[in-house]
């Protein structure tokens, strides 16, 4: 039964010890308004109770709102049946991507495509919390590709140039 052993290991890695959950409730899930006891240890039980599961936003998360022994708690869920409408930026993967150090707006461009650019030089400045820092070129290089756009937002290590060491 090594096949066994090994769905049943890789179920524990991912989701921990789940036997303690009655049986109907772990392969169909709670209904709204229905309650079930979960026995952590001996004399120590849990009183789960679902209220509502929203709809998947944009990002396709959902929130789910239980009480835990009766305190409210919510918490949110990646629902894999829904599709993200939410576009994502390519993040930086070789030595001459330059990208975004952290969140905010791309609020200017200083160079152009096919650039020389020498270290230290700015490259472009991001705006966060109305602060804005300039982000420079850290070798000697020619502009390759200009990835995003001024006022486009951000997130840390999104690609914003392409930077190639030709001289």
């Amino acid at each position: 039964y090594p096949r066994v052993y090994d769905d049943f290991y890789h179920h524990y890695k991912k989701y921990g010890v789940v036997d303690q959950l009655p049986t109907h409730a772990f392969f169909y899930g709670l209904k709204p308004g229905e309650e079930i006891i979960a026995s952590i240890e001996r004399g120590k039980s849990l009183l789960i109770k679902l209220i509502n599961v929203s709809k998947a936003d944009d990002a396709g998360i959902c929130k789910v709102i239980f009480t835990l022994n009766g305190q409210t708690r919510t918490i949110e869920v990646k629902d894999h049946n829904s599709t993200s409408t939410i576009k994502k930026n390519v993040k930086i993967k070789n030595a001459g991507d330059i990208g975004a150090p952290l969140q905010g707006k791309l609020s200017g461009i200083l160079v152009s495509q096919g650039d020389r650019v020498k270290i230290n030089q700015s490259l472009f400045t991001i705006e966060a919390m109305k602060i804005e820092s300039t982000i420079s070129a850290p070798f000697d290089g020619v502009v390759e590709q200009i990835v995003l756009q001024a006022n486009t937002l951000v997130e840390q290590d999104d690609l914003v140039i392409v930077l190639s060491t030709q001289a």
